[in-house]
């Protein structure tokens, strides 16, 4: 009978353990994967520094709030002193042409993760996904210097 008792008691104690743990991770959402992009090089448009980088995308949606998460990436380490790659969002016109531009800040080639979308930049209208290089000038607008840019398509 004593065996029994602790038998019951192991599996008691495994089973609240378990239970508390995924309680515990309940709180945590990783968000729902909405839409992907394939990043690419336009040789005709796009700065030649960008001719041999590529990255990928997910937009994450996490209860409303959005980011945009780097799956793959390879883009230009060696850019001079005076200089630094962006992200942009682009909401394209009828003909596919930028009509809007909103930055989602300096990145870093070498620590790529996931950047968050701020509150009133609605991807379902900003849905291309820009990289550029920037000169540290001053000058928040984009340079028009593009390495890469694709669309956001959904999952």
């Amino acid at each position: 009978r004593m065996q029994r008792l602790t038998a019951v008691a192991a599996t008691l104690v495994v089973v609240v353990g378990l239970g508390a743990y995924l309680f515990g991770r309940g709180g945590e959402n990783d968000g729902q994967v909405i839409a992907a992009a394939t990043l690419e090089f336009d040789e005709a448009n796009f700065d030649p520094l960008g001719a041999k980088a590529l990255a990928t995308v997910s937009l994450v949606d996490d209860e409303g709030a959005y980011r945009l998460a780097f799956d793959q990436a390879d883009l230009p380490q060696n850019l001079r002193e005076s200089a630094d790659l962006e992200l942009w969002l682009i909401e394209p016109d009828a003909d596919g042409q930028p009509q809007n531009l909103r930055s989602l800040g300096l990145i870093d080639a070498d620590d790529l993760d996931e950047i968050a979308i701020p509150a009133d930049v609605d991807p379902a209208k900003f849905r291309v996904v820009d990289i550029s290089v920037e000169p540290r000038d001053g000058d928040a607008a984009h340079s028009g210097r593009s390495i890469l840019r694709g669309p956001l398509e959904t999952l």
